[in-house]
């Protein structure tokens, strides 16, 4: 089969595509990447791709849409993983009459997604949904990690701000890392974070790349579906700090859902104390036992081989 994977600005979109491509590609099966002309994307995509102008509903969106319609007919599956771009796949597909399915990191149904529910043969879930068309197999990213086993001793911790980058969230973490010298902090900024810092103890970086999380003792993110599906399948006890900022408050309903099934800590962004107690929670290693053991048990398992057959399914229908 043909695949189009369309893939929109932002690691926790990107992210799942990218791994479900490249499990396809070693399946046999060709491969090309649609994406937005962004930074983040152009950062994060290496293989063979189709650059949009639009990453927004403009007047570019149209010239995208033709010149998408043009190209569908070399192709017989689109996958999309949320967001703008995938919004383009999820109106060609029907169109063009393709074969059309999702992949959905949060415990609600983004906009986009909704609109290609109407077309898609299945939605592929991390969170579970009450409708026969979606599947709760878990998100692509989860294949790619191995659960660590928890170290008796807290000493390195990762913070993330999202691939974008948060100005809020690096001064919330720069008072952490002040607070708490015993500790040593490495903080990923993301694609438009920028930090000056004295501090002994903590490390700037651009990105921590995901392979990467097994080395640290506990990890305080954003709660965007995507990075919760990593990092609870490495097991690294989570703190989630949900953003105010995004749609329909979809990392608050992430944090709170996961929270239902592992031991994961939620702090807010205007209370430094809610942050320190989380972290005072996770310095006693029983609690960062009971995390680790938790994440096992929630952790979804050969992702892509899973989403492959069903969609193999339809291949001669």
């Amino acid at each position: 089969m043909r695949f189009l994977i369309f893939l929109s600005n932002s690691g926790g979109h990107i992210m799942p595509g990218l791994t479900f491509g490249n499990y396809l590609n070693n399946k046999g099966e060709k491969v090309t990447y649609v994406a937005s002309n962004q930074k983040t994307s152009k950062l994060l995509i290496k293989d063979e791709c189709i650059w949009v102008d639009s990453n927004t509903i403009c007047k570019e969106s149209l010239k995208d849409l033709k010149k998408l319609r043009v190209i569908a007919k070399d192709y017989d599956c689109f996958i999309g993983c949320g967001g703008y771009v995938s919004l383009l796949g999820s109106i060609v597909a029907p169109l063009c009459k393709k074969k059309l399915f999702l992949f959905e990191a949060n415990s609600t149904i983004g906009e986009s997604n909704r609109v290609g529910k109407l077309f898609a043969k299945n939605i592929f879930s991390y969170y579970p949904f009450d409708s026969k068309k979606i599947k709760n197999i878990g998100s692509p990213v989860e294949d790619e990690f191995k659960t660590i086993e928890v170290k008796y001793m807290l000493k390195k911790v990762l913070l993330l701000g999202g691939s974008q980058g948060s100005k809020t969230l690096c001064k919330k973490y720069l008072n952490l890392a002040s607070n708490n010298k015993d500790l040593t902090f490495y903080m990923s900024l993301g694609v438009n974070g920028d930090l000056n810092t004295t501090l002994s103890n903590l490390i700037v970086r651009k990105f921590v790349k995901r392979e990467e999380y097994k080395n640290f003792d506990l990890i305080i993110s954003r709660a965007g579906g995507t990075t919760i599906a990593e990092v609870i399948k490495s097991g690294v006890p989570l703190i989630l700090v949900p953003s105010p900022y995004v749609k329909n408050d979809h990392q608050r309903k992430n944090a709170n859902k996961i929270a239902k099934f592992a031991s994961v800590m939620i702090a807010e962004e205007n209370d430094d104390l809610s942050l320190q107690n989380a972290l005072d929670y996770f310095r006693k290693f029983d609690n960062r036992l009971k995390a680790n053991q938790d994440y096992k048990n929630v952790s979804h398992n050969n992702v892509c081989k899973k989403a492959y057959e069903i969609i193999k399914q339809y291949e001669k229908h």
